[in-house]
């Protein structure tokens, strides 16, 4: 049975909603049997990530998981911009997630 855990990093506590649509989609669209999500609460943190490359980061920390979600709201942006954004943070978060796993 194929099985994955995600987490969604999104702008706000209503983007929980968007969980039951990747449950979904992941089951119909990747042939994922089950499939558990959760919305990072970064907001509840003392001190909250500031970029969105330390809320990446910050979220597999504390919220391990298979495979990473991320929304933002286009507040104004085209999605090319938001896009680049997203894909910029991912590869700086992917560096510094392995830089940690090498000194652990």
């Amino acid at each position: 049975m194929k099985v994955a855990r995600h987490t969604l990093v999104s702008d706000g506590r209503t983007d929980a909603n968007l969980i039951p649509i990747i449950n979904w989609t992941l089951k119909h669209a990747a042939g994922i049997e089950l499939s558990e999500g959760v919305q990072a609460e970064l907001w509840r943190l003392p001190e909250k990530p500031k970029s969105i490359t330390q809320r990446l980061v910050t979220a597999v920390d504390l919220y391990p998981c298979e495979v990473l979600f991320v929304h933002r709201d286009a507040e104004k942006e085209s999605p090319r911009v938001r896009f680049d954004e997203i894909r910029d943070a991912f590869e700086k978060a992917a560096i510094q997630l392995s830089c940690q796993s090498l000194s652990h």
